[in-house]
């Protein structure tokens, strides 16, 4: 009998349902496991037993409802959980307006999501009002720690959240445990922007040798995703108050930037610095500029910088065009200016017909003044595999803007040249497989003021590869160039390369190149003048599970020098990572240096990175880089980085760190003693921190070094 009842009461739900939701605009449904009843006189229907209740996007789940028609409102307790998008809520009792589509919650708890923090943000509250919009929480405690009993919590009198934008908090304490260590008044934190910053940003404390011990504090604020920064207020007990904003925009159509400005007022070390940044970007144009200015007085002594920045990039389906300025500009100490103009324009005039033009101005006048002008104008016509093309140019030797270079041409003028290119040429019924390139112009050169009217040809042959045996290949390819003057002079050029590789096990592979390059006559320029060239070099490599090692020699017998002979092994096992260099100069008959990395860098525990230069003829080190870090206890991990310059017995770095993992939080503490400062920081991991780093006084890491022979710090006499 209980199940005709059953359906009968259920049926009597839904006629009641209907009945109730007839003057409402969405349908409200309500199911529950139990029981259900209904109270003619008051006109309040109340279910109990897993209730669910859907009305639009709003989902509630309780063990008990009442629903009060008169009204509109529902009143639901006992394990309430309510649904509304994406955010769920909760808590012990709601109170919700059917019509409204709000409510209020009692005892309540929420996550929210936000693109720049890592994991949920978590929310207790005594109530929270809820709007088909946003919600408002009174008397509430955030934190991103996720045990039971939080190692940290923020205190609000107040929080309103607007799911997917932003979260509004008033009155906002930080608590470590129980004590209230910092204060806010407002804070607004994105919920829609993934900007790395950190909106619950603690103060720093430190030491600097120029400016004394400081504190700095930070202030982000958001006004939404168009208008956001950050405020900087910074105390030196040497340097007296610092203070500055960087604001960050968005113009919608227009890019998006930021400008800096920030100020130390006192005395005896003063400090202006401010910068500004634009982007803008469509599918077509690209637009970016940076900018700063920095100006210093530090006990009497004045420094100003000013650096301008732009690139700009055009590109469309038949023209493509490029623009930079580059511009520094340095009064005080090591004065001087620096720029660079540069433009370009490439237009298809049609699918045979091309338009490039490209000019470039390089200024410099640090210590020695330089300066180097190109232009460069051209009309390509092309057809199948073949290329003309009328250019206009002039050249500068990029060798002027070396320090301590003396080139022997500064310019060459090409007004005009016409180049036409083959590619595949046929000589009859056979395709020879190169290039073929003729060009004839006027050229004047300059210091020399040489002029004269040139004819070039060059014929290219491919890269050809020929395999006598399975392990043995064997490459080749060459050209052929010849020059012709006005004046009668002329100049032939041959060039020849051969390559051999031979696999002489299954872990042996030798290797050899051989280059050669002959010239007969003469030249009145210095541009084209060429160079006898004869040059072999060869290597063997043994590579074997973890060991790898090389033999690297060669031999010019133009010059009549021997490379550097320059052997290398390197071993990898699991975490460990063992490199070895070492050259020997076969001219001096001297042993040249030794270079050595050592690097233990297991996913979990200690690590160690090791490097060495050392001079053998010399017998001392010329430097030494490393890092260390372990974990003292599973909580406190201590670190240090250096680099050690032996010959003038002086380190260029050296960073000790202190780090301190409190779970959700990490309390960090450094100290550099080459730059004379200590800085100490306490952070919340889950919300984004920009990097600090100090600068390096010196040469990159040997670690950072790919090329073998800068690590050894050697040049190769032959070349």
């Amino acid at each position: 009998m209980k199940k005709p009842l059953w359906i009968g009461a259920a049926l009597q739900v839904v006629l009641l349902l209907m009945l109730a939701t007839a003057s409402h605009a969405s349908p409200v449904r309500i199911h529950a496991d139990t029981t259900g009843r209904w109270d003619l006189n008051s006109r309040v229907f109340y279910m109990e037993g897993n209730v669910e209740v859907n009305v639009d996007t709003v989902t509630i789940w309780a063990d008990e409802l009442w629903w009060d028609l008169n009204k509109q409102e529902l009143y639901v307790e006992g394990n309430v959980r309510l649904r509304q998008d994406d955010q769920i809520f909760s808590g012990k009792a709601l109170v919700y307006d059917i019509d409204a589509a709000s409510g209020e919650f009692r005892d309540v708890y929420s996550e929210v999501e936000a693109k720049n923090v890592k994991g949920p943000i978590f929310l207790f509250g005594d109530r929270i009002g809820l709007t088909p919009d946003s919600y408002h929480i009174s008397d509430a405690k955030i934190t991103t720690c996720e045990v039971d009993v939080p190692h940290y919590h923020v205190a609000v009198r107040d929080v309103e959240v607007y799911p997917g934008e932003r979260m509004i908090i008033r009155h906002v304490t930080y608590y470590e445990g129980r004590i209230p260590l910092f204060y806010w008044p407002y804070l607004s934190i994105p919920l829609d922007d993934d900007t790395q910053l950190n909106y619950l940003s603690l103060p720093q404390v430190g030491y600097a040798a120029d400016r004394g011990y400081y504190v700095k504090g930070s202030y982000n604020y958001y006004f939404n995703h168009l208008a956001f920064g950050t405020v900087h207020y910074d105390y030196y007990t040497r340097a007296g108050v610092g203070y500055g904003i960087r604001h960050r925009y968005r113009l919608s159509d227009y890019g998006a930037g930021s400008f800096f400005l920030y100020s130390i007022p006192a005395l005896t070390h003063q400090q202006l610095k401010g910068e500004f940044e634009h982007s803008y970007s469509t599918d077509t144009v690209r637009f970016l500029t940076k900018n700063r200015l920095e100006q210093t007085l530090i006990d009497g002594v004045e420094q100003i910088e000013k650096e301008v920045n732009v690139d700009f990039n055009l590109t469309q389906d038949d023209l493509k065009v490029l623009g930079k300025v580059n511009y520094l500009q340095r009064d005080g100490i090591n004065p001087g200016d620096r720029w660079l103009l540069e433009g370009q324009w490439q237009q298809t005039i049609n699918p045979q017909i091309q338009l490039n033009m490209r000019s470039s101005a390089t200024h410099d006048e640090f210590r020695v003044r330089r300066r180097m002008i190109d232009h460069l104008a051209e009309l390509v016509y092309r057809i199948p595999n073949q290329t003309v093309t009328l250019a206009l140019q002039q050249q500068y030797n990029p060798d002027v803007m070396k320090e301590n270079a003396t080139p022997n041409w500064r310019s060459i003028s090409r007004i005009p040249e016409v180049i036409w290119q083959w590619r595949t040429p046929k000589l009859g019924s056979y395709a020879v497989p190169g290039r073929l390139e003729v060009k004839g112009g006027h050229y004047q050169e300059f210091p020399s003021a040489i002029a004269s009217n040139r004819a070039f040809m060059k014929l290219d042959l491919n890269t050809r590869t020929w395999r006598p045996t399975p392990t043995m290949r064997v490459s080749y390819n060459g050209a052929f160039s010849a020059y012709l003057y006005e004046q009668g002079e002329n100049q032939q050029v041959i060039n020849t390369r051969f390559n051999l590789n031979q696999r002489v096990t299954p872990h042996v592979n030798l290797s050899a190149s051989y280059t050669k390059q002959d010239f007969w006559g003469t030249t009145p320029f210095n541009f084209d003048r060429q160079s006898e060239m004869n040059r072999i070099t060869s290597q063997i490599r043994y590579n074997k599970a973890a060991i790898n090692s090389s033999l690297r020699f060669g031999y010019n017998f133009s010059r009549e020098l021997y490379d550097n002979l320059i052997g290398q092994i390197r071993y990898r096992h699991e975490d460990w990572n063992v490199n070895i260099s070492a050259n020997y100069n076969v001219n001096t008959q001297k042993p040249g240096n030794v270079a050595t990395t050592i690097s233990y860098q297991p996913s979990e525990g200690p690590t160690l990175q090791l490097g060495t230069r050392y001079r053998l003829a010399e017998e001392r080190f010329e430097r030494i880089d490393g890092s260390i870090s372990f974990n003292i206890t599973k909580m406190l991990e201590v670190s240090y980085d250096w680099k050690y310059d032996a010959l003038r017995e002086r380190y260029t770095q050296g960073q000790f760190k202190l780090t301190l993992d409190l779970h959700c939080r990490e309390l960090s503490f450094r100290y550099d003693h080459v730059r004379e400062e200590f800085w100490a920081q306490y952070t919340i991991n889950a919300f984004p921190t920009l990097p600090l780093r100090f600068s390096s006084t010196d040469s990159v890491s040997l670690f950072d070094v790919n090329e073998i022979q800068d690590l050894l710090g050697i040049e190769d006499e032959a070349r």
